[in-house]
């Protein structure tokens, strides 16, 4: 929670220490199961700030979770204005049996008796509420929740000298505004053709509190947000080229949509719970953007989200992929020049490439090796040269039939005396587009061309695309719920 803590007074906040690897979102939860913080973030590994409405629910909370854990480690307590000052010599913060061990409850709580104290807890969270013990396990001596001697965590001499708080460094999320086609599923379900795109990066604190974002806007998040996973351009292959397009790389991405509001959003990241957490902000983005009251509230509780949309404004948009762009994985054929290591094994000069380029296309090239066996290449070998150093002539030829400069391997075999060449920019992808290079050119060598075509719908596509075979090419649209 991004609330300016700075504005806080020092009485109503709660020092947290001994954090670990817990996370803003993971220090509110926490905390939030003792009346509701109204500030709350991580400002730096293992140090964490809590604040409450009022002084007593602060240092309740002090005696409360002190010795609790979140995400694995053991955390310490103290009230914020005793970290201001130096912590002279002795026992520790909780002078030798700790508030929450041996000795009850208001031990160290500086003049709060046992009653005064759970009538405060039972204020705060009403009677049916006080089940911290269940939630939290661990019963000791004197009644306290985790129990157990002990409490003295900082005993000595030690000084605090960073007691302001100050907002994360750093330029906000990055935020790209998409365009899909009409033909995209998004759209076909009655969702608007733009929607923002958001680039998850590791250590920004805001994407640690998307989910609270997004629950303070929409509500409950299992009834209305939906959110599918498409690592592989499966479900929505219309959206991978244009994030291409934006950033240059192939991206993993998610997409969250609130059909009731009528937006959606997109996350960029590698792993599911990054890439959900990048899909929530974005899908908050969408509908700040819809509602300015909205943007207004937030933005005050949550500065850097304030900032994120103010420059998602000018946020460069993503080129938008034309509803008829052409998808087939396009065919040349290239011809050696000169001697070459592919000649003197006896093969022709002349060969097919097939250019994979993106998850977009993978269906293409799902039938490959199908297409092989029933041309019965069953000695197919492969050289990669991502590097052009082993057959360099070949990236010549490539360039000559004008292809892009790439990375590209060559599939060849002898029994059929073919080969072929697969551009791609990973290896997997090479490999693909090589075998399907490589039973073209023996497809077209044996006169079965026109029968695999016919057989493989995908390979009939790519071939009348690139007019080797009779009839209209079925031009494949992106979209596709």
């Amino acid at each position: 929670m991004a609330a300016d803590l700075n504005t806080i007074d020092a009485a109503q906040k709660v020092w947290v220490g001994g954090l670990g690897g817990a996370t803003t979102e993971d220090l509110l939860v926490h905390f939030s199961m003792l009346g509701n913080p109204i500030g709350c973030q991580v400002l730096r590994p293992g140090l964490g700030c809590v604040a409450y409405a009022t002084p007593d629910e602060a240092a309740i909370a002090v005696s409360a979770f002190n010795g609790s854990q979140i995400a694995g480690s053991t955390i310490q307590t103290d009230s914020w204005s005793a970290k201001q000052h130096t912590v002279t010599k002795g026992k520790g913060m909780n002078a030798g049996k700790g508030a929450m061990g041996k000795g009850g409850m208001n031990a160290g709580m500086g003049g709060y008796s046992h009653d005064q104290l759970l009538s405060s807890l039972l204020t705060i969270m009403g009677a049916q509420g006080f089940n911290m013990g269940q939630q939290m396990g661990g019963q000791g001596k004197g009644g306290s929740q985790w129990g157990g001697k002990g409490g003295g965590q900082w005993g000595g001499s030690a000084k605090w000298a960073d007691t302001s708080w100050q907002a994360p460094a750093g330029p906000p999320a990055q935020v790209y505004w998409v365009t899909v086609p009409p033909t995209s599923a998004l759209v076909l379900n009655g969702l608007p053709t733009t929607g923002p795109a958001v680039i998850y990066e590791k250590g920004k604190e805001l994407f640690e509190c998307a989910t609270l974002i997004l629950r303070e806007i929409v509500g409950d998040l299992t009834t209305q947000v939906q959110l599918l996973h498409d690592p592989d351009w499966e479900q929505f292959p219309e959206i991978g080229p244009v994030l291409k397009q934006a950033t240059g790389e192939e991206e993993c991405f998610g997409v969250a949509y609130c059909p009731q509001r009528g937006v959606w959003g997109i996350g960029v990241a590698s792993g599911w719970k990054n890439r959900e957490s990048a899909c929530r902000l974005a899908l908050s983005i969408a509908l700040a953007k819809q509602d300015a009251a909205v943007a207004s509230a937030i933005s005050a509780r949550y500065p850097q989200f304030g900032k994120v949309l103010q420059k998602s404004n000018t946020a460069k948009a993503a080129p938008a992929l034309e509803d008829d762009m052409e998808t087939v994985p396009p065919i040349r054929f290239i011809t050696l020049q000169g001697e070459s290591k592919i000649t003197t094994l006896g093969l022709p000069a002349q060969a097919p490439s097939v250019e994979h380029q993106g998850k977009h296309m993978k269906k293409y090239f799902d039938n490959a090796d199908a297409i092989l066996r029933d041309l019965m290449a069953l000695d197919v070998a492969f050289e990669d040269d991502p590097e052009w150093t082993s057959l360099p002539e070949v990236g010549q030829a490539l360039q000559a039939a004008g292809a892009d400069d790439n990375c590209y391997c060559v599939a060849s075999c002898a029994s059929q005396a073919c080969w072929g060449t697969g551009i791609g920019a990973g290896w997997k992808a090479r490999e693909s587009s090589a075998k399907l290079a490589l039973a073209l050119a023996i497809a077209q060598q044996t006169g079965r061309l026109h029968e695999l075509t016919q057989k493989y719908p995908e390979f009939h596509e790519m071939c009348a695309n690139a007019g080797l075979v009779a009839g209209p090419a079925k031009r494949r649209k992106v979209g596709g719920w």
